[in-house]
């Protein structure tokens, strides 16, 4: 049964370091020994260089005969893995933050059920139940490194087979049976802990890590971006036809004094848009809208054209207002256009 070199040696120790190394490693299959051990240390809440010290807490030599044998994966409950994932997903990336120590997943739980599979479905062995007091995190490396060695990489191909396995031959007495969300969260959870991040502080080094800005920080500094573009996010969007127009110019006010300011503060008959803006600031009126003068300067210029009943539509500015109508050429009085009318009704010829 056992097919690993070293497995009678191993059968009165804890779970070899090496061995949950050699599996991490196999997610990448070209990542340095030492690398990976501290990736793992950095992932289960470690201290550095504790890896050996964590795994001498922990002593099943038939646990860890089945880890050994490249024969049989064991798969933990369902809900574990999930927890497992859920801390997984959200390893920080600053020696300053605070780590979930695995450890701390379990809630004092000192014993744990797996189910032991044949790695081959022709095997003639059928899946059973097993109790240990060796905790999921560290058998979830070694039963995806299996299925990712026995099925060439084709991890979701032995997924299959053993979902299919256990509906055939579901083992007696087992409280769970796994699902496909099970085989996900252990590929996630392997690769995860395979490539994470660890800062440079958390081995001794200097690094950019512990320059990181922090989460109120980063907040703050979202919350001033956003400040800071407000007044610039124009107030609808631009059709696509916009787009092809030469934008309308802000024009800046122009230094004036009072009496300048009471001459122009009543100016009639302005159709072009940038003496509009100049007699608007005089008037200290608003800025009006760069996208509406836009499209009243358009509107404008049809009207100097238009032929008698000819409809004359707006340029799309406002097509989307119920509220607006199509305009005959002969209702407009060109001489005092509405902008210029505010709020007095339009006169009809």
């Amino acid at each position: 049964m056992l097919n690993h070199p070293h497995a009678t040696l191993s059968l009165s120790m804890a779970v070899p370091a090496d061995t949950i190394i050699d599996a991490a490693s196999r997610a990448y299959k070209v990542e340095r020994p030492e690398d990976v051990r501290h990736r793992l240390e950095w992932a289960w809440g470690l201290e550095y260089g504790t890896l050996d010290q964590h795994l001498a807490d922990f002593v099943d030599p038939h646990l860890v005969a089945i880890l050994m044998d490249e024969m049989f994966i064991l798969i933990p409950p369902s809900e574990l893995l999930r927890e497992i994932f859920l801390a997984t997903s959200g390893l920080p990336t600053s020696s300053s933050k605070p780590r979930i120590i695995i450890q701390d997943l379990y809630q004092g739980r000192k014993s744990f059920e797996y189910l032991v599979l044949p790695i081959s479905p022709t095997s003639e062995a059928s899946p059973r139940v097993l109790f240990s007091s060796i905790p999921p995190h560290l058998t979830i490396c070694s039963s995806a490194s299996k299925i990712l060695k026995h099925w060439e990489y084709n991890f979701d191909a032995g997924r299959d087979s053993f979902i299919n396995l256990l509906k055939t031959s579901p083992p007696p007495g087992t409280t769970f049976l796994p699902d496909v969300g099970t085989f996900i969260n252990i590929q996630y959870v392997h690769d995860s802990w395979s490539s994470c991040y660890v800062p440079p502080r958390f081995l001794g080094l200097e690094g950019p890590d512990e320059e990181e800005e922090s989460d109120e920080d980063a907040a703050s500094s979202t919350m001033e971006w956003e400040i800071d573009t407000i007044e610039d996010e124009p107030q609808r969007r631009l059709l696509p036809h916009e787009f092809q127009r030469d934008p309308v110019l802000k024009i800046e006010p122009l230094p004036h004094d009072d009496d300048d300011a009471s001459q122009d503060s009543y100016i009639t008959g302005v159709e072009d848009p940038e003496q509009y803006v100049k007699a608007s600031l005089a008037r200290g009126d608003h800025e009006p809208s760069r996208t509406w003068l836009k499209g009243m300067e358009q509107w404008v210029q049809g009207a100097s054209v238009v032929v008698d009943d000819q409809m004359l539509l707006n340029d799309g500015q406002i097509e989307e207002d119920p509220r607006e109508q199509p305009r005959v050429a002969m209702s407009l009085d060109l001489d005092r256009p509405d902008y210029l009318s505010r709020q007095q009704t339009r006169t009809t010829t």
